[in-house]
């Protein structure tokens, strides 16, 4: 790994005024539509994106029945299923929304203690 000579006051200045500006322009808060990767993923050097077979193996029987019954009623188009859905998707994106909001929040927060820290050692106060 290269040898990193700067400054530890001036870099943690520098992601300080990056995360009060805004980050990476998008709150958490913001509606956003995922990313997707795209190009030629695949060959020796590929780097897995996401597996998504691993971790549904064990609801394999759960997801099916569910996925039955929804074409059995045509649940997909209306009715409980959906309903159902509708009202437990937009707790759990609030609530994931507010984790992401805190986190960033305490990020803050830890950056600028830092910053007061490495402040007061730089001028020998400390």
């Amino acid at each position: 790994m290269p040898e990193d000579n700067r400054d530890v006051l001036e870099v943690l200045k520098s992601e300080f005024r990056f995360l009060e500006n805004g980050g990476y322009g998008v709150s958490a808060r913001t509606k956003r539509r995922p990313q997707f990767m795209s190009g030629n993923n695949h060959g020796p050097n590929a780097v897995p994106f996401l597996d998504l077979v691993a971790p549904h193996r064990e609801l394999r029987e759960e997801l099916n029945a569910v996925f039955a019954k929804a074409l059995d009623t045509a649940g997909f188009i209306g009715g409980p299923m959906v309903e159902a859905f509708e009202g437990e998707f937009p707790k759990w994106t609030r609530s994931l929304a507010t984790m992401l909001s805190s986190f960033e929040e305490w990020l803050a927060d830890a950056l600028r203690e830092e910053l007061t820290v490495l402040s007061i050692r730089e001028r020998g106060s400390f």
